[in-house]
This record gives structure tokens, C-alpha cells and sequence, in this order.
């Protein structure tokens, strides 16, 4: 009896084992490796969660190498993660305005026609708030970003019929092994 018992378990664990090596399940485990907590929606004051998104931009606009100014569109997402101080993961519609860098007051630039651009920013703030820091930021084409966004449903889509299909045949495997 105890034979039957072992082949099922044996199975059992190397699924368990699976699952948990795929690559879904290590994107969330890295989160917490260096912080105390994972990502959660960022619960900050509209003026800090403002004050961010302007850091944010001030230093795009300073390092992209344009010669206008670009401005936030829209502000997608704003997610914070307790670390020795605080990561903020800022994810910006961003597009180029018809104002050059030398003008003073850029807020009120009309957008040019050029497509806007999706940018997430992770910034590091200490404790106290007086020092950010970009730790990094990366942009790519708005069209190109909703994209990458369909094909990442798609294959977790994909990944979820696998886990079902490899579930069914571990069941009758199990069950054969057990009647035989």
C-alpha cells in the first residue's frame, strides 16, 4: 500500500515544484528579495504623488537629448515598495511638446504630433524624503506598449491551459498508476 502512496506523491511534488520554478511565480518572489514588502498601489498625497511625477520628468528632459520639452500626458500607474526608504515605480504617457528646452514655463506647450511614449520610472526616496534618486527608467512607444501588454495576458493565458492540461494528465497518470 505504501508502494501505490509513493509514485503519487513523488508526481505531486515534482508538479508543486514546477509551478513554483516558472517564471510567474519567480517575477513575484523577486520583488522581496531586497525589501520588506512587495508592490503595492502607491498611497501618497495627490501634491507627493505630483512632486514624483515632476522628478520624474525634470530628469527625462534633462538626459533624453531632445531639443523640446516633453510633458506627462497621463499618469498610468504610481506604485510604491517599502525598502530602506521607499521605491516609488511610476508608469507615464509621455509626448514631446512644440516648445523648445529654452522657453521657461513649458507647462502650457501644446503636444506636437509626434506619437507619445510609455515611460516607467522606479525612484528611490530615503526615509526622510530629502534625497531621490531615478534608479531606472526606460520608454518605448505607446502602440508598441499595449502590444507588449496584449502578449503578456496572451501568455499567461497560454501558461494557465498548460498548467490545467499538465494537471489533467498528472490526475490519469496518477490514477492509472493506482489501479495498476
Amino acid at each position: 500500500m505504501a508502494q501505490c502512496l509513493r509514485v503519487p506523491l513523488l508526481l505531486l511534488a515534482a508538479l508543486v515544484f514546477s509551478l513554483a520554478s516558472t517564471p510567474m511565480a519567480l517575477k513575484h518572489s523577486k520583488n522581496s528579495l531586497f525589501s520588506t514588502e512587495e508592490q503595492e498601489d502607491a498611497d501618497i498625497s495627490d501634491k507627493d504623488k505630483q512632486n514624483l511625477v515632476n522628478f520624474a520628468l525634470h530628469e527625462y528632459n534633462k538626459e533624453n537629448g531632445d531639443l523640446e520639452f516633453s510633458r506627462v500626458a497621463k499618469v498610468l500607474s504610481t506604485r510604491q515598495q517599502v525598502a530602506e526608504g521607499m521605491n516609488y515605480y511610476l508608469d507615464l504617457k509621455i509626448g514631446k511638446t512644440m516648445c523648445g528646452k529654452n522657453r521657461s514655463n513649458s507647462g502650457h506647450c501644446p503636444f506636437s504630433k509626434q506619437p507619445k511614449k510609455i515611460c516607467s520610472f522606479v525612484i528611490y526616496s530615503t526615509q526622510h524624503g530629502d534625497f531621490k534618486a531615478i534608479m531606472k527608467s526606460s520608454c518605448q512607444a505607446a502602440k508598441r506598449a499595449q502590444q507588449s501588454k496584449h502578449l503578456q495576458e496572451a501568455t499567461l493565458k497560454y501558461w494557465l491551459v498548460g498548467c490545467a492540461l499538465g494537471a489533467q494528465y498528472l490526475f490519469i497518470l496518477v490514477i492509472d498508476l493506482g489501479s495498476g
